[in-house]
């Protein structure tokens, strides 16, 4: 059965429609809308940010689906090493023979090409993956080709995907155009842990679906290996396929046995995806809270790449971090995975910081632990956080060097081990 799954490279990991397996298209609907507002506002370049390399794929394929037919879209799918490299790349893609071609002869090709596309009022997309990869004269090329489409309106639209280095390298000045004409950035965050257990489901489904005998998830994983593999691969699509990949290979010939969280672990080692595998508790302080002030006031959470979300406070106590457990759960950078945590006790509601990596910070101020008041704002990382309580402002520092609320009306210790959290994880393994 294991050896039916295994894949050998990301290219042959396709589902029967033909599109790519990893793209989850209710995680990157916004993504997709975004994508498709900049092809009708008819911007000549957008840009797609993501740790991985599939999501931008997956988003490019299902965009591609739904414009319109006589539309040509090349897709540049390896890097380039130079400018003929690249144009080599680009006509090849829309149909022509590119053989023994210069740099002019190719760039003038192009040319006449988007005329004729204009002509005909057809519209041209040039997909490049890889963008971080690329020799900065490709980079320099695809400035001239934005700064040409700005001013005749071939009807071009550039689409540049790349992890985040490859903002560093947009941010020279010289190509100043391609971020003017993209606009916004379309930021694709890492999946949720429902995606990756959707994620996982696909590629079970994809990989046994070739061999006629369609396989259930659950022959396959356990249910608490697909959450570690979630942890270990922050939701990188990229890093849950091969690790994924790398259990079937541990699993090779052992008929019916389960990935188990044992499997992932070494699997993981394999990978040398396990630099920091996440333990099954976390040291968390025990609080005595008051429940019946629960449900009073409202977080506004302000994360880069997402929405801005609003939750009501329905409990005394929300985790925030990275982990799934967490009430206010945000996958960006600088989170730990237990960040800190809400505690509704004596009227009010205190923030405490859990011993971050990189601490947090009250109204610009780094804490260990405060009381909050209306309209103070927590951040993490790159994440703001604005308690809403409906009450009349009170600043949490009302004068330099004020003295920190030390939440003395928590009887016990912050440092104490925690006992019920390990009693929810253990509810709900067994559940």
């Amino acid at each position: 059965m294991y050896d039916q799954l295994r894949v050998a490279t990301p290219a042959d990991v396709r589902s029967a429609n033909g599109q790519l397996m990893p793209f989850i298209s209710s995680r990157y609907r916004s993504a997709l809308q975004k994508l498709n507002d900049s092809y009708r506002a008819k911007r000549p370049a957008a840009i797609l940010v993501s740790k991985g390399r599939w999501a931008p794929s997956g988003v490019v394929d299902s965009f591609r689906s739904g414009i319109d037919e006589d539309a040509v879209v090349a897709r540049i799918d390896r890097s380039c090493a130079d400018a003929t490299s690249f144009m080599h790349e680009i006509i090849q893609s829309i149909g022509f023979d590119s053989s023994g071609m210069g740099l002019a002869d190719l760039e003038k090709v192009l040319e006449l090409f988007l005329q004729h596309q204009r002509q005909n009022k057809r519209r041209t997309i040039i997909a490049i993956q890889y963008s971080d990869k690329h020799s900065w004269w490709v980079l320099d090329t695809v400035r001239r080709l934005v700064e040409a489409e700005a001013e005749m309106k071939y009807g071009l639209m550039i689409i540049l995907a790349g992890p985040p280095d490859v903002i560093s390298a947009l941010n020279d000045p010289i190509l100043d155009v391609i971020n003017h004409q993209a606009g916004e950035r379309i930021v694709l965050t890492p999946l949720k842990l429902c995606d990756t257990r959707d994620f996982v489901r696909e590629r079970v489904a994809a990989m046994s679906a070739s061999n006629g005998t369609p396989i259930d998830v659950g022959q396959v994983f356990e249910f608490d290996a697909v959450s570690l593999i979630h942890e270990i691969c922050g939701g990188v699509p990229d890093d849950v396929d091969r690790l994924c990949s790398k259990c079937f290979e541990l699993l090779a010939g052992n008929e019916g046995r389960l990935v188990t969280v044992e499997v992932v672990k070494d699997a993981a080692s394999l990978a040398q995806l396990s630099a920091e595998l996440p333990e099954t508790a976390v040291d968390l302080p025990i609080l005595d809270v008051e429940p019946e002030t629960a449900g009073s006031g409202k977080l506004l959470v302000d994360s880069v790449g997402e929405e801005l979300a609003e939750l009501e406070l329905m409990e005394s106590s929300v985790l925030i971090g990275r982990d799934q457990l967490c009430g206010v759960c945000i996958s960006a950078a600088g989170i730990s995975r237990f960040h800190g945590m809400l505690v509704r006790s004596d009227q009010k509601l205190h923030f405490v910081d859990l011993n971050s990596t990189n601490g947090s910070h009250v109204n610009g101020h780094k804490v260990d632990r405060c009381s909050l008041h209306d309209g103070d704002i927590i951040t993490i990382g790159s994440t703001r956080i604005t308690y809403v309580s409906g009450e009349e402002r009170e600043p949490a520092y009302k004068a330099a060097g004020a003295d920190f609320d030390e939440l003395s009306c928590l009887d016990q210790s912050l440092e104490s081990p925690v006992t019920r959290l390990s009693r929810d994880l253990q509810l709900i393994k067994t559940s």
